[in-house]
C-alpha cells in the first residue's frame, strides 16, 4: 500500500501541487500568527517577574528618617535581625545643581536626589537597567547615571555636562563644600519604578554616582540612606522584618535621640503584584486573540483539505474499478495533504519565532533583559502538534468516509429511505400508481442502481426531476400523434388520399 501511495503522489503531484501549496500557506500564515500571539502573551505576562529577578532585588527597600549613614554600625545591626539574609546601603546627599556661572539652581532633594553606594546597591543588588548610554565607570567620581524622571526634570541627555554643588550636613554657608563637574553617561531605570500608576507618577528621580564619589562624600555630606534588605524565606517574613526594623530605629544607639521612623518602604512583592495587575489586560488580550487565530487556522485548514480531497473523488472510483482495495482508495491523495499540513505547521512555528521580537508588550519592553528572537518551545511544540493532529486527523476522516465502497454502501441505504411525503401518501391511502410516482420523483437513488460513479448524481436530493421536462415533451408529442390518428379514422380516408395534408392541417 505504501508503494502505491508513493506512486500516486508522484504521478498526481504536477496536477495537485497548487492545492498543496494553498494548504501550506494558509496553515503557515494563520497558524504562525496564532502561535506568535500566544507566545507573546506568555512573554508579556512573565516580563516583569523575569526582569525583576535579573536585578537581584531586595525584598524591602527602606528609607529611614534619620541621618545615620551606610558606614555606621546601624547597617550591621540590621543584618543581625531575624530572617535578614543581607543588607546593602546607598547614601543620599544634600546637593544642588549649579548654573554655568556657579549660581545655585535646583535643589536635589524632593524631585531629584543624588545617591551613591560602595557595597553594590544599585550596581549588583537592585541593579539599575541602562536604557541609553552606558553604566558609569566605578573609578571615576564625575560620571553620573540618571533615571528618566531626573533627566527630564533637569533637561539632561546622554553626554550632557553639568555641575553639582554638595553641602555638608551641618553647613550654613551658601558656598558649596564640593563642586562636581559631572557628565551624564547613561540613563537607567530602577526596578521599583518600571511601572508607575497615577499616584506614583511623580516619584523621586535619581542621579546615581559611583563608589568613588561615595568615598569622597560620605564623611561630610550624607543626608539619608536607602537600605536594601534581602530576607531569607522571601516575602512571607516581610511584615516581621519591617516591625523589627522600626523597633531598631527607636532603640539603636546609632540613630538620633528622638528615634526615627521609616519614611518610605518599598515592598518588592507588593510592587510585583501591582505590576502584574497592570500588565494582565495586555497579556489576556493577546492570549484571547491567539486562541481565536488558532481556531481559525484549524477551521481554515480543515476546509482546505476537505476541498482538496473532494475535488479528486472520481479518481477513487477509477482506482476501485481497476481492483484497488478499500485501504488504497481511502488513502489516495492523503500523502500529499498530510505532507502539506506538516510543512504548513512547521512554517507556522518559523513565523512565530520570526515575530517574537515584537514581544513583550507594555512598559517592561524598554528594560527587557533578553530582547530579540525568543523560542517558546512549549507554544511551538504544542502548536505544531495541535495543527498536525487536528487538520491531519480530519483529512484522514474525510478520506475514510469518501472511499468509493463506503459511499456506495451509504447510497444503497439512502435508496431505501422513504420520503416523508411518500409516507404521508401511504398513510392517506393513495393508490399504488400514485405512490410509485411519488417515490420515483422524490426519493434519492435510482431504481435498480446504487453506488458511486458517473451516473450517480451525488448531492442531488431529487435526481429524477432532472428528466421531467423531457418526459413532458415526449408525452405531449405522443398525444398529438394519437389525435391525428383519430382524425384519420373518423374521416374514413380512401386509399391514396392526402394523409400528410390531413396530419399537418390539424383537427
Amino acid at each position: 500500500m505504501a508503494g502505491v501511495g508513493w506512486y500516486r503522489f508522484r504521478a498526481t503531484f504536477r496536477r495537485r501541487w497548487p492545492g498543496y501549496l494553498a494548504i501550506t500557506l494558509l496553515i503557515g500564515l494563520v497558524g504562525g500568527v496564532a502561535m506568535a500571539s500566544i507566545a507573546g502573551a506568555r512573554r508579556t505576562e512573565s516580563s516583569y517577574p523575569t526582569f525583576l529577578a535579573g536585578t537581584d532585588p531586595s525584598d524591602l527597600l527602606v528609607q529611614p528618617s534619620t541621618s545615620v549613614g551606610c558606614t555606621s554600625g546601624f547597617i550591621g545591626q540590621i543584618s543581625r535581625l531575624p530572617h535578614v539574609q543581607r543588607v546593602s546601603c546607598a547614601n543620599s546627599y544634600g546637593a544642588e545643581t549649579l548654573t554655568p556661572s556657579g549660581a545655585r539652581d535646583k535643589v536635589l532633594l524632593a524631585q531629584v536626589e543624588l545617591i551613591a553606594s560602595e557595597d553594590g546597591e544599585y550596581a549588583r543588588h537592585d541593579r539599575v537597567t541602562i536604557t541609553a548610554g552606558r553604566a558609569a565607570d566605578s573609578s571615576r567620581a564625575d560620571e553620573i547615571v540618571a533615571t528618566p524622571t531626573a533627566a527630564a526634570f533637569l533637561g539632561l541627555h546622554v553626554g550632557s555636562h553639568f555641575s553639582i554643588g554638595v553641602w555638608r550636613s551641618t553647613q550654613s554657608t551658601l558656598t558649596p563644600y564640593r563642586v562636581i563637574h559631572a557628565t551624564l553617561v547613561g540613563v537607567g531605570v530602577f526596578n521599583t519604578q518600571v511601572i508607575q500608576d497615577d499616584i506614583d507618577h511623580g516619584n523621586t528621580g535619581f542621579l546615581l554616582g559611583t563608589p568613588t564619589l561615595f568615598r569622597q562624600l560620605t564623611s561630610c555630606c550624607q543626608s539619608g540612606t536607602y537600605d536594601g534588605i534581602a530576607i531569607t524565606g522571601g516575602s512571607q517574613y516581610d511584615g516581621a522584618v519591617e516591625h523589627e526594623y522600626a523597633r531598631l530605629l527607636r532603640t539603636s544607639s546609632y540613630t538620633d535621640s528622638e528615634g526615627g521612623q521609616q519614611l518610605q518602604v518599598y515592598n518588592t512583592a507588593t510592587i510585583e503584584a501591582e505590576a502584574q495587575r497592570a500588565i494582565a489586560p495586555e497579556a489576556v488580550a493577546l492570549g484571547v486573540f491567539g486562541g481565536i487565530a488558532a481556531l481559525a487556522a484549524i477551521l481554515i485548514g480543515i476546509q482546505a483539505v476537505s476541498r482538496q480531497l473532494r475535488a479528486h473523488m472520481d479518481e477513487g472510483v477509477v482506482l476501485r474499478a481497476v481492483g484497488a482495495g478499500p485501504a488504497i482508495t481511502s488513502t489516495d491523495g492523503l500523502l500529499g495533504i498530510l505532507g502539506a499540513v506538516v510543512v504548513g505547521s512547521l512554517l507556522a512555528a518559523v513565523l512565530a519565532v520570526g515575530l517574537s521580537p515584537l514581544a513583550p508588550f507594555g512598559p517592561v519592553r524598554t528594560v527587557d533583559p533578553s530582547p530579540g528572537i525568543d523560542f517558546d518551545w512549549t507554544v511551538l511544540g504544542l502548536g505544531v502538534l495541535v495543527l498536525v493532529l487536528g487538520i491531519g486527523g480530519w483529512a484522514a476522516v474525510v478520506g475514510y468516509r469518501q472511499a468509493p465502497h463506503r459511499v456506495s454502501a451509504r447510497g444503497r441505504g439512502r435508496a431505501n429511505e422513504a420520503s416523508g411525503i411518500v409516507k404521508f401518501a401511504i398513510a392517506g391511502g393513495l393508490p399504488v400508481s400514485g405512490i410509485a410516482g411519488l417515490r420515483f420523483a422524490l426519493e434519492t437513488g435510482r431504481i435498480g442502481h446504487s453506488g458511486s460513479g458517473p451516473g450517480d448524481h451525488r448531492g442531488d436530493r431529487h435526481p429524477h426531476l432532472r428528466g421531467q421536462p423531457r418526459y413532458v415533451g415526449l408525452t405531449s408529442r405522443s398525444l398529438r400523434v394519437e389525435l391525428h390518428l383519430r382524425l384519420l379514422l373518423d374521416r374514413r380516408l380512401r386509399p391514396g388520399a392526402d394523409v400528410a395534408g390531413v396530419v399537418t392541417s390539424g383537427p
